[in-house]
């Protein structure tokens, strides 16, 4: 099945995409909501900090986590699919 990542903006949350998932469904065709760190309740658990840097050093790695949840890549994802 092929997986249409969702990512959100800076300051919003995975759940700003809902909407649009709900109107978009095609067959064959998986969403996959995530929030980066920092946002959403994803923030709460795991809150950016100056020790991060800046975000385009950490962001690749949260979408490349989203994608493969399981870790075969190396990286790990906090990240719980949101149907």
């Amino acid at each position: 099945m092929a997986l249409a990542l969702y990512a959100h903006a800076t300051g919003l949350c995975k759940e700003v995409w809902r909407p649009v998932v709900r109107l978009v469904q095609v067959p064959g065709l998986s969403a996959h909501l995530f929030d980066f760190k920092g946002h959403g309740a994803r923030g709460l658990r795991e809150p950016v900090t100056p020790d991060d840097g800046p975000w385009d050093e950490w962001a690749v790695d949260d979408v490349l986590a989203a994608v493969d949840p399981t870790g075969r890549s190396g990286r790990t994802s906090k990240n719980a699919p949101c149907p």
